[in-house]
């Protein structure tokens, strides 16, 4: 004999019910019968179909938590360090990251730090050459007012001198000269300089002197 199942109506109500072919000690048979009512039946498949979807809802809902979390946890430092690259593009380089999270934030905020440290430096440097050159042209215009004045000395001592002076470079052309050479050469200091000789005014008064350079 095989286990057999059966429903059955009664009195009691409607059921299900299983026999089983037992043999006792003696090697006689008899039958192992159990039922269940069937609304007990159905009672058990409803608490066992609410508990397996509470278990899925509690699951969803623990697993979108989680990823709720897991975004946040990854997202937080993109952002930072988002913010973080428009102060360095808006100059602001003093910036630090936050050296967290998974390994390839990490190396990307290492990497953003150096380069803030870099452009900081170089910006340094740049500022340290602007400040040296603005240097070195303030003494050079002071180098120059100097030389000017210098240069407006001479001029002046040279006109008191009563006799025609004149200086030219080394190539032979005229630079300038003093108030006496103006009337000698009836031209204006700056209409000589820059020519290269006055040979009849030369011979048209022998008492000159000639300053060269």
């Amino acid at each position: 004999m095989h286990v057999q199942y059966s429903t059955f109506h009664d009195q009691w109500g409607a059921g299900r019910m299983v026999l089983i072919p037992k043999y006792d000690s003696k090697g006689r048979r008899y039958l192992l019968a159990s039922s269940m009512s069937v609304n007990d039946v159905n009672t058990m498949v409803w608490k066992t179909m609410r508990n397996s979807l509470i278990i899925s809802v509690i699951i969803l809902v623990l697993g979108f938590v989680l990823s709720f979390v897991l975004a946040s946890l990854l997202s937080k430092p993109i952002i930072r360090l988002t913010v973080i690259a428009k102060e360095i593009a808006g100059g602001n380089l003093h910036q630090k990251t936050e050296r967290r999270g998974p390994l390839e934030l990490r190396n990307l905020s290492k990497s953003i730090e150096a380069m803030s440290d870099s452009i900081h430096d170089k910006i340094e440097e740049i500022e340290n050459k602007n400040k040296k050159l603005k240097k070195e042209i303030a003494e050079r215009k002071q180098i120059e007012a100097e030389l000017d004045e210098q240069s407006a000395f001479l001029q002046k001592l040279i006109d008191t001198i009563p006799i025609p002076i004149f200086f030219k470079d080394v190539d032979g052309i005229y630079r300038g000269c003093n108030k006496m050479f103006e009337s000698f050469s009836g031209l204006p200091t700056e209409e000589i300089a820059g020519r290269s000789g006055y040979r009849r005014a030369a011979r048209a008064s022998p008492s000159y002197r000639v300053i060269s350079g």
